[in-house]
């Protein structure tokens, strides 16, 4: 029995209620059948009770399945875009002599109801040079030695005898080419200068100019030809117009007599004919034999 003031349960001969003193006597049956209600009641609310938490963990139970496949799903989804980005580079060559390097990025959107994957493509191209063989470019300029060398051997094969064995270089009309002087003669009275030039790959004859009791001197860039004897001094200035050697009278004595003979300008220098150190230092080219040819004279 079950007291209907505090609840606490007493058996059902007591008459008063230990707890709260409430007496049981008056509505003996009142109180039996109210006892046996609150009893079930609370029967009832136990058994609800010890059921809930079942309740409980299977929704615990589903949620956490759930929650699985979503990670499951997600963890799929994110390999799959993974793979489509490694996708293997292609080569591409090119046979080509200037570098290029074209980078092509290709974007595919897959579209699903949760996600979107953006896969990146690069194509790279191979670059091949090719070597060109390099001509060099031709020499320009004279080669003195080659072009006039064998000119002195001549004249020395031809004049063994001769009293002047001698040359000198020098650019009479003012174009970049030296013409070579070479001094021959077996006397004063047939002495001369032959004088040669360069006109592209041929050795051209300009012609003579007496050589007896002379000498040559170099003023202002312009040649001079000196005859000087016994106190008399004749000068000529030396000039070439189209590979043609002329003189024109620049200075004469005449009647007086010189005590000393003037120099107009430095004197020339000459080389022997056993020396072709001027030839060399003059030139400035290196050629094979046969770049030049002669004119006969």
């Amino acid at each position: 029995m079950i007291c209907p003031n505090c609840g606490m349960e007493h058996d059902n001969n007591e008459q008063v209620c230990s707890l709260c003193g409430y007496e049981f006597t008056e509505n003996a049956e009142a109180d039996m059948t109210l006892s046996r209600t609150e009893s079930e009641v609370m029967n009832s609310r136990t058994v609800s009770a010890g059921k809930k938490p079942k309740k409980n963990s299977l929704m615990i139970v589903i949620i956490a399945v759930l929650v699985i496949i979503v990670i499951g799903l997600a963890a799929f989804v994110i390999k799959l875009a993974a793979d489509k980005k490694t996708q293997p580079t292609v080569s591409v060559p090119e046979t080509t002599e200037t570098t290029q390097s074209d980078i092509i990025e290709t974007t595919t959107s897959t579209e699903t109801a949760t996600t979107s994957t953006t896969v990146t493509t690069t194509v790279t191209t191979t670059t091949v040079t090719t070597t060109k063989a390099v001509t060099e470019p031709p020499q320009t300029g004279e080669d003195y030695l080659l072009a006039y060398g064998w000119r002195i051997n001549e004249a020395d094969i031809l004049n063994p005898d001769s009293i002047y064995r001698d040359y000198t270089l020098f650019d009479i009309d003012g174009n970049g080419i030296y013409e070579i002087m070479i001094r021959m003669g077996n006397s004063e009275a047939d002495a001369c200068y032959k004088i040669w030039t360069i006109e592209g790959n041929t050795v051209v004859y300009c012609g003579d100019i007496g050589a007896g009791n002379t000498y040559l001197t170099e003023m202002d860039g312009k040649l001079y030809i000196n005859a000087a004897h016994m106190g008399y001094q004749h000068t000529e200035e030396i000039t070439l117009i189209d590979n043609q050697i002329f003189t024109s009278v620049y200075y004469d004595s005449g009647s007086t007599m010189l005590e000393e003979y003037y120099t107009f300008g430095e004197y020339v220098d000459f080389c022997d004919f056993s020396d072709s150190s001027m030839l060399d230092t003059f030139s400035t080219a290196q050629y094979e034999n046969g770049h030049y040819t002669s004119e006969i004279y």
